[in-house]
């Protein structure tokens, strides 16, 4: 464990038992803690900092060591990782990886290369909220972008263009892939943030009404990174980004499906970023906390109302939609994405949002007890 995550857990260990259990003056010790001293990108992916190992080197903590490559190989530099800004032979043996990620023996397609395009990306669930925020922002950098969506909409971007596609039929997602695959040589970023919101209690909340939250959240996502593997293990690069939520580290009350769903998809990220690393594919998670989405109007609630839950379930349905209402621009969380994403040995999960970055360090440090009841006290 680097010094980083040490003095993390040493700050929320300080905190955590300084308190007199008072935990929303410690929420807001650590945020403030984790905003001032420890920055962000510290924590969740390593940051600018020089570990004594590397200080000497030059080489600052979560950044690989200078690149070697022999007179006479190909590379490709892509400012930022994504678009083809350079091709050219290697004529002096050392490569500083700095701003621009190298990729061996990948030739830009005529496409790219002659039309000056920073790549092609392909986002589900793009008609509103985060995904359009994420398609408008790659427009924005020059990537062509295939946007998918059930509901048809327009961009003022040219270079995105639509194509319907409904996540929870195959059928869809096959047709849908297709016609991306027809249009584009070859794909350098596949992003998924497309679903719905059910809430209600367990015991009130349907097993179809469940399987209706994971047949959009999780086999939705899983069938639409199906249908795009074989082209990005083919090309032997690509980033795939899946929109998960904090609700991974921490389950909300009265939203046990939601929550299961967003772990259930975040343990999948997980998995699936082990077996794409031979192929050079970067998988990304992405947990965020309160984000201004639509998702209140588009909130299923558990058909069946038990009367016990009313006070508590309607009193955590409505923080919920009060944290997503307040919370940032998808506009904004769309650069902070790409930002962190882009490039190359970045990290595979993203934490944006003060809470975000801090709860699996109070999950580790405070007593069970302790976290579940705080966590029961932001939505009470």
């Amino acid at each position: 464990m680097n010094w980083c995550r040490r003095s993390a857990t040493a700050v929320c260990v300080t905190a955590a038992f300084s308190l007199s259990f008072d935990l929303d003056w410690a929420l807001r010790k650590l945020q403030a803690a984790m905003r001032t001293w420890l920055r962000p990108s510290a924590i969740s992916d390593g940051g600018n900092r020089s570990c004594r190992k590397c200080a000497s080197s030059g080489v600052g903590l979560g950044q690989k060591p200078p690149v070697y490559l022999q007179p006479g190989d190909s590379v490709r530099l892509g400012i930022e990782g994504l678009g083809v800004q350079q091709q050219s032979v290697v004529e002096e043996k050392k490569i500083i990886k700095h701003k621009a990620a190298i990729f061996r023996d990948q030739v830009p397609t005529a496409e790219t290369a002659e039309s000056g395009v920073m790549g092609n990306s392909v986002v589900i669930g793009a008609s509103s909220g985060i995904g359009r925020a994420l398609a408008e922002a790659l427009a924005a950098q020059g990537h062509v972008v295939q946007a998918g969506s059930r509901s048809p909409s327009t961009w003022a971007a040219p270079s995105i263009g639509w194509q319907p596609v409904n996540i929870t039929s195959l059928p869809s997602i096959d047709a849908f892939a297709k016609a991306t695959l027809a249009r584009f040589a070859r794909i350098d970023m596949l992003v998924v943030s497309a679903g719905a919101y059910t809430a209600g209690a367990i015991e009130e909340t349907s097993i179809d009404e469940g399987k209706a939250q994971f047949d959009t959240y999780v086999f939705g996502t899983i069938a639409v990174i199906q249908a795009f593997l074989p082209k990005l293990r083919e090309q032997r690069s690509g980033k795939i980004i899946i929109m998960a939520s904090s609700a991974a580290d921490a389950a909300i009350p009265f939203h046990g499906f939601y929550s299961a769903s967003k772990a259930a998809i975040a343990s999948f990220a997980e998995c699936l970023a082990h077996e794409m690393a031979p192929f050079n594919i970067d998988v990304i998670t992405v947990l965020t906390t309160g984000v201004r989405t639509s998702a209140s109007s588009k909130s299923i609630r558990s058909a069946a109302r038990l009367p016990v839950y009313d006070g508590s379930r309607d009193r955590a349905i409505a923080a919920f939609i009060e944290d997503q209402d307040s919370g940032m621009e998808p506009a904004d969380l769309a650069q902070m994405i790409l930002k962190r994403a882009q490039g190359s040995g970045g990290p595979h999960i993203i934490r944006i949002g003060a809470l975000a970055k801090i709860l699996p360090y109070m999950k580790l440090v405070l007593p069970s007890r302790l976290f579940l009841k705080n966590v029961r006290r932001s939505f009470e």
